[in-house]
């Protein structure tokens, strides 16, 4: 297993097949099972006092790539309804905001993760319209929309354009 921090207290897990218990492969990799690899890169056992991880899994042919990106605070939500104030928000944003990005029904939704003493960036208020949601919105988005990008969609779509 090698890990390696990518910045803003992330950090990548790369394992080869034969370290998985019993060859397990991504489809068959649970949450449970990809949070147990988390603790044992960052050597703690989770609670609610602690960070808490956004994931994002990657299966090679032999290998797997885990990315996890601390989260903390409740999330704020903005809704953008055309992809061109989304990109002119982005752009404005600094870089590693931890950030997921959904679409349902022709809407852009940006999940966006701060630091218990940050606010999001301005310019999502600008181009974007904040909304109060449930915690369990992006739950939906993930099984009725489609999951465009995370954990850092806004770095994703500020080096796409």
């Amino acid at each position: 297993m090698e890990i390696q921090p990518t910045g803003g207290g992330g950090f990548y897990i790369y394992l080869k097949r034969e370290e998985l218990a019993g060859g397990t492969s991504s489809p068959d990799l649970t949450m449970e099972d990809a949070f147990a690899l988390v603790r044992r890169a960052v050597g703690v056992d989770f609670s609610e006092s602690e960070p808490h991880y956004c994931l994002e899994l990657y299966e090679g042919r032999d290998s797997l790539l885990l990315f996890a990106a601390p989260r903390s605070g409740a999330p704020a939500y903005f809704v953008f309804f055309n992809l061109e104030d989304l990109i002119r928000a982005a752009k404005g944003c600094r870089r590693g905001v931890v950030s997921f990005l959904f679409a349902y029904e022709d809407t852009y939704y940006l999940t966006v993760y701060q630091k218990e003493s940050e606010t999001p960036p301005a310019q999502l208020y600008e181009f974007g319209e904040e909304v109060a949601l449930s915690p369990f919105f992006p739950l939906f988005l993930a099984e009725h929309g489609a999951v465009l990008s995370g954990p850092y969609a806004i770095d994703r779509i500020k080096g796409a354009f």
